[in-house]
């Protein structure tokens, strides 16, 4: 986790809110260029063979967006129960 959140080298490093970091770019079949040399890639798309599932993708998207959570109970707090909406009957 912590290289994750870190970044190894010229890395980009992957920033709890960013909808824009590396990792979800890359999961999601968009290499990344090289900005020194374009031509050129930094980093593949991940898994390198195959497309990851939707659901799998949506899972690390949320775990992004919500702050990167470290453990189940920090990604509990999160949680906010739905409010119910009481549509009059015409």
């Amino acid at each position: 986790m912590k290289q994750i959140a870190t970044g190894l080298g010229r890395i980009k490093k992957v920033i709890a809110g960013d909808e824009n970091s590396y990792l979800l770019q890359v999961i999601q079949d968009h290499a990344i260029p090289d900005p020194k040399n374009p031509n050129e890639t930094l980093i593949n798309t991940m898994p390198p063979n195959r497309s990851l599932k939707p659901n799998i993708i949506d899972v690390f998207i949320r775990w992004i967006m919500n702050g990167m959570p470290l453990t189940a109970a920090d990604a509990a707090a999160l949680f906010v129960a739905p409010t119910p909406v009481v549509t009059p009957t015409p």
